[in-house]
């Protein structure tokens, strides 16, 4: 079994997101934050999940929530 990964509440906001499979723009527009801002987000996200890319985040998620 995983250990549970700590996001912070941002980035599990994004997580979701992509696991909707919104674009960056919409994420960001959902979360009231600038395209930059979510994409500082998401970077972050992926070193978190140890994954290099946007899908490979979206399809941790489905997994794991």
């Amino acid at each position: 079994m995983e250990p549970r990964i700590n996001l912070t509440p941002r980035q599990r906001e994004c997580l979701e997101g992509l696991r909707e499979g919104l674009p960056t723009k919409a994420i960001a527009e959902r979360l009231g934050i600038s395209v930059g801002t979510c994409k500082i987000h998401l970077a972050a996200l992926y070193r978190v999940l140890r994954v290099p890319n946007r899908t490979a985040a979206a399809m941790h998620a489905v997994e794991q929530y």
